[in-house]
């Protein structure tokens, strides 16, 4: 049986350490190729998703589906570019819609209290028109002539 000096301990050690880092480094490596290959496989739909781009009534969302991944990543690029004003503008809706629903949940009911809050709320939602409005016109002229096409037939309006 080999002895064990203070020499080979250390020897020991030291490997024991190397191979336990060179482990740890492996499974953290497989784990983030793991989480790459996932975010690869998602749909161009889901950028505007994870960019928070979602609108109150859903029109970006139903833009992008509507097109070929180049379109729809010039689509992404134009909203990308007015990415903080559309935080915003989802950031106050979400607050007034909020608090409408704290009004409707009110007992007793106040209806002038809820006709405020629901007033408020249509008001920030309207603020979205004009922003999906320079997006598109940002975007719509970069696309090609197929995207263009799709767009022109969103909620069923087909193209003369």
């Amino acid at each position: 049986m080999p002895r064990f000096t203070p020499e080979r301990l250390r020897a020991i050690l030291v490997a024991s350490i190397a191979l336990n880092l060179f482990l740890v480094a492996l499974v953290g490596a497989q784990g983030w190729r793991a989480v790459q290959l996932r975010r690869m496989a998602v749909p161009v739909i889901s950028e505007l998703e994870r960019l928070g781009l979602q609108d109150p009534e859903g029109t970006l969302e139903r833009l992008g589906a509507r097109l070929s991944r180049d379109d729809a990543a010039i689509l992404v690029g134009a909203a990308r570019s007015r990415l903080n004003a559309l935080l915003s503008v989802k950031a106050e809706f979400l607050s007034a819609a909020a608090r409408a629903r704290e009004e409707i949940a009110r007992d007793p009911v106040d209806p002038a209290g809820l006709r405020a809050a629901i007033a408020a709320a249509r008001r920030q939602r309207q603020h979205f028109g004009p922003l999906l409005e320079d997006i598109l016109l940002d975007a719509v002229p970069r696309m090609t002539p197929a995207g263009r096409q799709a767009l022109s037939q969103l909620h069923g309006f087909a193209a003369p």
